[in-house]
């Protein structure tokens, strides 16, 4: 009865750590495609979801990406930015009760480093995503009962991912990625 309560008030689906690496084409104009590959794992909100965590979530997204115009003030001082949409996928380590998950996502890739310090060896970058979220499997009284942090398939998809970008077209860093139905 606890489990049962517990799911159906959860807000929260998935929360990933993902190292990314990332691969990048890019033409002459100032919108282009990129894509990454991750792997992490799911970090349980609380302990009674600790059983959950059955081994390491792995999976990439795809973007496509714009310049922004350096019109405005504080696109010269995010480093011009670049904004686009993202589609998300991800294994979640645990395929019976949580399944795979997707999301699309409005994305926007702020740069860190201070105007004044380029050219530099490493840019950081500090991406938002906001989008819709889609899981596979979900809490249910008589099929997936154990599923206490899935109430629902469809959600909202956030992401905060910070990167660093070599000089030498290296991409890493660290991602977390959250889909919630609250």
């Amino acid at each position: 009865r606890h489990f049962e309560s517990m799911g159906m008030r959860c807000l929260l689906i998935t929360l990933s750590i993902f190292c990314s690496f990332q691969l990048k084409a890019q033409d002459s104009t100032s919108t282009f495609v990129s894509a990454g590959a991750h792997f992490g794992y799911i970090i349980p909100h609380a302990p009674a979801m600790s059983y959950l965590i059955r081994g390491h979530s792995y999976g990439g997204y795809v973007r496509l990406m714009k310049q922004v115009s350096g019109a405005e003030n504080w696109h010269s001082y995010y480093g011009l930015p670049t904004h686009g949409a993202e589609f998300y996928y991800s294994e979640t380590g645990n395929p019976t009760q949580l399944g795979k998950q997707l999301a699309l996502s409005y994305i926007i890739s702020l740069g860190l480093n201070k105007k004044e310090s380029y050219p530099q060896h490493y840019h950081h970058s500090l991406n938002l995503g906001l989008g819709m979220g889609y899981a596979t499997k979900k809490w249910d009284f008589e099929e997936n009962r154990q599923a206490i942090a899935l109430g629902s398939r469809l959600n909202a998809a956030l992401t905060l991912h910070y990167e660093v970008h070599t000089s030498k077209g290296i991409y890493f860093g660290f991602r977390l990625t959250h889909l919630s139905n609250g």
